[in-house]
């Protein structure tokens, strides 16, 4: 996977950030139910996130992320080294779904599946 494995540890073996650990920290207040918790792979329309994509981008989406857009590494799992490389600022998972997904795009026609298909078995 170009995007965790160009050249970086996997995200088991890197040490957890403030990052990390704010996005895995329980929050004290909830969305309104009729609207989804950001980042939580849906849209407003309850539909997912990932609706629109192909087959192969929902399941590196489903893998890398778990359908969470917010993930530090975005929905792809593009690490900041490669996020950087690409020459987009901040993180992955500060980015707009659609920029996720021309980062992806990019990747994958420079790489084809072969970033993710070796470790996400998609």
């Amino acid at each position: 996977r170009t995007v965790r494995h160009v050249p970086s540890a996997p995200r088991s073996a890197r040490p957890a950030t403030a990052a990390t650990a704010a996005n895995q920290a329980p929050t004290a207040t909830q969305p309104p139910a009729s609207q989804p918790p950001a980042g939580t792979g849906q849209q407003a329309t309850g539909q997912p996130l990932t609706a629109s994509m192909s087959s192969f981008e929902q399941c590196v989406a489903w893998r890398e992320s778990g359908d969470t857009a917010t993930d530090p590494d975005g929905l792809f799992g593009i690490l900041p080294s490669v996020w950087a490389q690409l020459g987009y600022s901040g993180t992955a998972g500060q980015a707009s779904v659609a920029q996720q997904e021309a980062a992806f795009n990019q990747l994958y026609a420079q790489y084809g599946a072969q970033p993710w298909a070796p470790s996400d078995g998609c």
